[in-house]
This record gives C-alpha cells, structure tokens and sequence, in this order.
C-alpha cells in the first residue's frame, strides 16, 4: 500500500544536498584510497630494491674478504702475518 509523504522544498534542496555531499565524499574517498594502493606499492619495490642492494653489498664484502684472505696467505710480507 502506498503511503504519501509531504516535504517542503527547502527539506528536499537540503537532502539534495547532502547526497551530492556524500557522492563528493565516496569519489575522494576512492581517490585516496587509490593513492593509498599505489604509495604502497612503492614502498614495496623500494623494499625490495634495498634488500637486493643489501645482499649484493653482503656478497661484495665476502667475496672481498676472501680475495684478501687469499692474497694474505699467499704473501708472506702481509700484514696478516704480523
């Protein structure tokens, strides 16, 4: 069964209002959180490039380490031997 409801115009221009109000909200709400996604996925690959750049650096200074290991006990007058 229908039910008739009366509402002034200024309640209707206030409720108009206030929807496009909140369909502003959704729209920056979506661009936020679209900016949300993609400052983590940055910070994704940023993470993932430093513990690349940290493990090449760890295997640079071992392969380093050993070269000098080697050369120590090859060479006698090396401050190794001191």
């Amino acid at each position: 069964m229908p039910i008739k409801v009366a509402i002034t115009v200024d309640k209707l221009n206030a409720f108009l209002a206030i929807r496009e109000e909140y369909g502003s909200l959704q729209r920056e709400h979506e661009e936020v959180r679209s900016a949300l996604c993609l400052v983590t996925v940055e910070r994704d690959f940023a993470e993932e490039r430093l513990l690349s750049t940290d493990a090449n650096c760890s295997a640079q200074k071992s392969e380093a380490g050993l070269r000098n290991s080697l050369a120590c006990s090859t060479k006698p007058n090396c401050s190794a031997w001191d």
